[in-house]
């Protein structure tokens, strides 16, 4: 095995309750991190229920191959966190205490909210992850949003933002237009942020202009999984100095191989995009109703010339 010193070294920040870095969806990062980093180690440093780190840990290892992928021993237990109304704070301990030895060595640190995360800690933490020279990739994806200035707020801490449709329409002010929502944006001061338009679609702007569709959508029941492909190859992107452009090219095509082609609904061009709805395949069989049609028609044809062939015949016959 080889050692843990070795970059490129990602990190992971999340709450107790953070449904992506529970036991499957982490597993699903795993493989996509060992298709893009297959020559380099990895420590991943997760930050969340000590019980959950501890299955992480093991599940993570026993997959791995020539490839390292742990937590470190960064975890931080339910104790260095408090309840405040339907909220989690950190306590203050721990990013004065904990935090700097969970920075140590990493290049990027993965910072997702999730409903009922304090904003404002999470803020520190990220405050705190730049002093130490460590960059922060934020992604905000199915946001409960009670204040969009908080929110814009906490993005603007972050070198590089992923936001979710709804969430970028939120943080928009209800513009539905994705182009028009993201340059929004861009003059509020986010300009390293993308969109993701379902799973495997990605929408970044550059001046402007669209920088990537891939216009891939999955079935529903993939979106989660695909979505933490698409994450996880764009952390070990980030992590090995790649732009932020080439990292989406590479994590939508990750992403869109990890689907199935059965479940892969095609659009062409921009003209397609149609936000929020799948585009009907262009080459689909007939509907079952005129694929009856069609045989019941063939069947009346056919027994007409029966009827013809056989009414000639008794006419010959009797003349």
């Amino acid at each position: 095995m080889k050692s843990h010193s070795t970059k490129p070294r990602v990190g992971i920040i999340g709450t107790p309750e953070a449904d992506r870095l529970k036991q499957g969806s982490l597993a699903v990062a795993a493989r996509g991190f060992r298709n893009f980093v297959e020559h380099e180690p990895m420590t991943l440093g997760l930050v969340g229920d000590d019980q959950k780190a501890r299955e992480m840990r093991y599940r993570l290892d026993a997959r791995s191959e020539d490839w390292l992928l742990m937590t470190g021993g960064v975890t931080v237990t339910k104790r260095h966190w408090k309840q405040q109304g339907d909220k989690l704070r950190a306590v203050p301990a721990m990013i004065s205490q904990k935090l700097p030895r969970m920075l140590a060595g990493c290049d990027w640190w993965y910072v997702q909210p999730t409903p009922g995360s304090d904003l404002s800690a999470l803020r520190e933490i990220m405050v705190a992850a730049k002093e130490s020279g460590t960059k922060v990739y934020l992604q905000l994806d199915e946001q409960q949003i009670d204040s969009v200035d908080e929110v814009i707020q906490l993005a603007s801490q972050a070198d590089f933002v992923q936001v979710d449709e709804t969430t970028l329409r939120e943080l928009a002010a209800g513009e539905k237009h994705p182009v028009e929502a993201l340059a929004i944006l861009r003059e509020r001061g986010l300009h390293n942020i993308v969109a993701t338009l379902g799973p495997a679609g990605v929408l970044g702007l550059d001046e402007g202009e669209w920088m990537y569709d891939f216009g891939w959508r999955v079935k529903k029941a993939l979106r989660h999984e695909a979505s933490s492909v698409f994450g996880s190859i764009m952390v070990a992107s980030l992590a090995e100095q790649r732009s932020p452009d080439e990292a989406i090219l590479k994590s939508n095509k990750a992403a869109a191989a990890h689907v199935s082609y059965t479940s892969w609904r095609g659009r062409k061009g921009l003209d397609a995009l149609n936000v929020g709805k799948r585009q009907r395949p262009t080459w689909t069989l007939p509907a079952l109703s005129e694929t009856r049609q069609l045989v019941t028609a063939i069947a009346a044809v056919v027994a007409w010339v029966i009827a013809t062939t056989v009414a000639v015949g008794i006419g010959g016959a009797i003349l």
